[in-house]
């Protein structure tokens, strides 16, 4: 789904033309820098010096050679050891493309040593257990990054991890002295990259370009007024000098490392056509630099060869543009963060039954190896890890009634014009849908209405405090760079915009009692679809963009009143979980809804809403679903009748609101789970599903039987038939019947 707004604030987009002109006619110009005066827009913090937006975010090579890929120190004590500053010695230098790996890995393959880093990315797709077990490779440390999959076993059979892994809590260590030089976000962002982890190393390169800028007052990050004088300070003592010109020039030096470190961080998360457009804001300071020249002829390589790609495989130019704009990056956990932050706790779960219907509770759902089964079947203490949950019936169900109905705080929409959608709950503020009368308009500020006295005390006694005279245009009006689509649609910035809803919420709920933002309620009842952690690398990667990913949540926190260069919670690899948690919970529909004027009715505009609804989402899946369940956004509003939006208690949701109604889709005996189907339309069908209109509830299922028989190849229902078989087996065995 892609939100859009009227543009009214800057976007952060280079003023010159398109970097691949000379070699695309499909690629666009990037956006131009709008001029505003620095404090007139309450919701901008990067002003330059000139009252010209800035452009921010630069980054440098992983591996660019094979003599100065591994810069750990100045140390010459041997591998493995510490020099007296605490961080590693200089370690070997990893391979570059095509270099001779360690013997270990080409024995794998042949008596040669040589190996490209296709052949390498190779073997570790198709042989992971197998490989992991004879090189020893750890695979909660292989990274994010689907190109540096070389560097990486190399950083690992080389015997460099370990001492990458201390000299990383070294310098989070160093971060806690002295948060606002940027030198120290240099260094982690080239171990986050040694490491793999090329996503949480753009992610430092970029804090480190915000310093710079702020040190250099070339920038102004507005809520930290005197940060500019902390980071020469910080500088002024690391470097024992009083002398301004002395940390200017470090200053300088560090934002060449830092671009170098970025462009070569976006090349590790697939992000080439990111690469190139910060390649030429880097160039354009540094225009003889010959590491940030190769890294623009690779990114522009690169990009080429995607494009190539897609084309060659018949995609729509539309599909070509945006596929080419965007990373892909490994949806993984970031090792160094505490396991417990990924718990959901007997405490959180009991939290969850209170909030829950009569109809059916939440609790723990087995399934795995024999082991696994045997490890999640025991009690769980306080504090621990409850593991998969699911919904189940406390009661008989009949078929067509409404098991639950799930109001939601966290629904966004690309709606135009605010008033005329509630703040709280999406839901329509025009009549015929609401009375003039009932609508609730904050004292505070003109921007937002309520549906409802309810909506209105909940936002204004939470999350509306913090985000009242804030402007947050600038998310929906900056423009995914050449993904706008034929409607003026802006990309996919939903992920943004919800993300600053629910820190809106976290952030007021933690004034009340204090927790991590993975700990929040809201957050920690969802969970991310990681692999097994035995997979060295997973089936796919998942799209990625540097001002979504990076920018965007950074300038937000900031907004909200967060220093993120002292904060120890909010980071970016809590931020990218936060993340990778409401992709794999986030429902979308849209509505259009037809309203009164003085003239008679009109047809409104089309919305698009994404909503995460806090309870729905414990549903698990089934292609032989129980449970059909739609939204409060209206699909049609001239054929869809009211019984669409009436709820078990016979009152009737407000059109077009973020919430989901579940209805048993049959009789549901006390004790059984209840699943939903992820794919297809709400009412379970799958894809295919699309051609049984005005087929009865009977023939759908019949058809549903069959083609699930046939297997619709998703591993819950292979497993579902699996158990199916097994107890039909078992039932012919007693009666006597081979099967």
């Amino acid at each position: 789904m892609h939100l859009i707004n009227d543009p009214q604030t800057p976007t952060y987009a280079d003023s010159s033309s398109d970097a691949s002109t000379s070699y695309s006619s499909t690629s666009s110009t990037v956006s131009s820098h709008q001029n505003v005066t620095q404090g007139q827009q309450k919701g901008m913090f990067y002003t330059s010096s000139n009252g010209v937006v800035s452009d921010l975010g630069l980054g440098s090579p992983i591996w660019s050679n094979a003599e100065e890929a591994v810069k750990l120190s100045n140390a010459t004590s041997s591998k493995g050891e510490t020099s007296v500053t605490g961080r590693p010695a200089a370690l070997p230098s990893p391979p570059s493309s095509e270099c001779e790996l360690e013997p270990e890995i080409a024995d794998i393959v042949s008596q040669d040593t040589n190996i490209t880093a296709e052949t390498v990315k190779s073997i570790v797709e198709q042989t992971d257990k197998d490989l992991a077990k004879r090189l020893n490779l750890d695979s909660e440390w292989m990274g994010t990054s689907q190109v540096y999959i070389t560097q990486t076993v190399y950083t690992q059979t080389s015997g460099n991890l370990e001492p990458l892994k201390n000299w990383r809590k070294a310098l989070l260590n160093d971060l806690t002295s002295s948060p606002y030089d940027p030198s120290i976000y240099v260094d982690i962002s080239s171990v986050d990259c040694k490491l793999g982890y090329t996503d949480i190393c753009v992610a430092h390169a970029h804090k480190a370009l915000l310093l710079v800028q702020a040190g250099l007052n070339t920038a102004q990050i507005t809520s930290l007024p005197s940060l500019g004088n902390a980071i020469r300070i910080a500088i002024h003592l690391r470097l024992r000098t009083r002398s301004s010109i002395i940390v200017a020039e470090e200053l300088q030096n560090i934002k060449l490392e830092a671009s170098q470190l970025l462009l070569n961080g976006l090349k590790g998360c697939s992000a080439y056509w990111d690469g190139l457009q910060e390649a030429k804001k880097a160039l354009k300071e540094f225009p003889d630099n010959p590491e940030l020249l190769e890294l623009k002829q690779e990114l522009l390589d690169e990009f080429k060869t995607a494009h190539q790609e897609l084309v060659a495989a018949g995609c729509k130019a539309k599909s070509v543009r945006e596929l080419t704009r965007s990373g892909k990056i490994f949806q993984k956990r970031y090792p160094w963060v505490d396991e417990s932050l990924f718990w959901r706790t007997p405490a959180l779960l009991r939290e969850v039954n209170r909030e829950f219907s009569q109809n059916a509770t939440v609790r723990s759902v087995v399934w795995g190896t024999p082991e696994e089964i045997a490890a999640m079947k025991k009690v769980r203490r306080e504090g621990e890890d409850v593991g998969p949950l699911g919904i189940f019936a406390t009661r008989d169900i009949k078929e067509d009634e409404v098991i639950l109905v799930d109001r939601t705080l966290l629904g966004i929409s690309d709606a135009r014009n605010k008033l005329d959608w509630c703040d709280g709950c999406n839901a329509s503020l025009r009549a015929p849908y609401l009375s003039p009368k009932g609508v609730r308009l904050p004292a505070c500020c003109k921007s937002v209405a309520y549906c409802s006295q309810e909506c209105y005390d909940t936002a204004i006694n939470g999350y509306h405090s913090l985000l009242c005279g804030q402007d947050f245009d600038w998310i929906y009006t900056s423009s995914l760079v050449g993904a706008s689509g034929e409607n003026g649609e802006c990309g996919s910035r939903w992920r943004p915009i919800m993300f600053t809803r629910l820190m809106a919420i976290v952030l007021s709920d933690m004034k009340l009692s204090y927790t991590h933002p993975l700990q929040h309620p809201l957050v920690a009842r969802m969970a991310a679809n990681y692999p097994r952690p035995d997979i060295l690398t997973p089936e796919s990667a998942h799209h990625w963009q540097y001002f979504e990913n990076v920018v965007a949540p950074t300038q937000i926190l900031l907004q909200l009143g967060i220093d993120i260069f002292t904060s120890p919670i909010f980071t970016q690899e809590v931020i990218q979980t936060i993340y990778w948690r409401i992709e794999n919970n986030a429902n979308m529909s849209s509505t259009e809804l037809a309203y009164s004027t003085p003239t008679g009715p009109v047809q409104g505009e089309k919305i698009n809403q994404v909503n995460v609804n806090q309870n729905y989402l414990f549903f698990n899946h089934s292609c032989m679903p129980n449970v059909t369940w739609h939204g409060g956004a209206v699909p049609d509003s001239h054929e869809t009748e009211i019984s669409w939006l009436r709820t078990s208690q016979g009152e009737v949701e407000k059109p077009g609101s973020s919430s989901v109604i579940c209805i048993a889709d049959r009789d549901i005996k006390k004790g059984e789970e209840l699943k939903i189907s992820y794919v297809g339309d709400p009412l379970g069908l799958g894809e295919e599903g699309g051609q049984l209109e005005g087929v009865s509830r009977a023939g759908k299922r019949e058809w549903m039987g069959k083609w699930f028989d046939n297997g619709c190849g998703c591993e819950v229902c292979e497993k579902e038939n699996e158990d199916v078989r097994k107890k039909a087996a078992v039932a012919a065995a007693a009666a006597g019947a081979s099967v």
